[in-house]
């Protein structure tokens, strides 16, 4: 499993490193630590009665800058918010996600017919990236529901 998110890391760190900034040898260790990283999470969450239990299954960080979208993506019902906040509840960063327990597949059956089926999971561990921030502190997830509102669903202390 850990080969198979390394791969995963790898491939991604390609896709989202940007291109045409000149590569300059690192001279110290202080400039490694000083450089921008991104953060590779890799979260299972499972679906409980009235709560969401969630945990960090791996976390990889990398030298390397995000592209960054001119535009913002439109936040639609039933997305999840993942906010990386520091110790004063300040997000710094945000990634927005489809929520994962819920998958879409569409079809066309032995007829051609079009088909197209909602599944609900209970269980998922899924994949995102974000620009490291050496001030991270938590990672909140939350939902979006009717009219632009927000639930938490959980929580996790980096």
């Amino acid at each position: 499993m850990k080969f198979i998110f390394s791969l995963m890391s790898l491939l991604f760190l390609g896709a989202c490193q940007r291109r045409g900034l000149p590569v300059q040898p690192m001279e110290s260790s202080n400039a490694v630590a000083t450089a921008p990283k991104i953060a590779f999470f890799q979260i299972k969450v499972i679906e409980k009665e009235q709560h969401y239990e969630a945990k960090i299954v791996q976390q990889q960080v990398v030298l390397g800058i995000l592209d960054r979208p001119i535009n913002r993506p439109q936040v639609v019902e039933n997305q999840w918010i993942i906010s990386f906040l520091d110790g004063k509840k300040k997000v710094l960063e945000q990634v927005i996600l489809k929520n994962p327990l819920n998958r879409y597949l569409e079809f066309a059956d032995d007829n051609g017919v079009f088909k197209s089926y909602s599944i609900k999971k209970h269980e998922e561990t899924f994949f995102f990236r974000v620009q490291q921030h050496p001030a991270f502190a938590t990672l909140r997830v939350e939902q979006i529901l009717p009219n632009q509102q927000k639930k938490q669903l959980f929580t996790i202390r980096l």
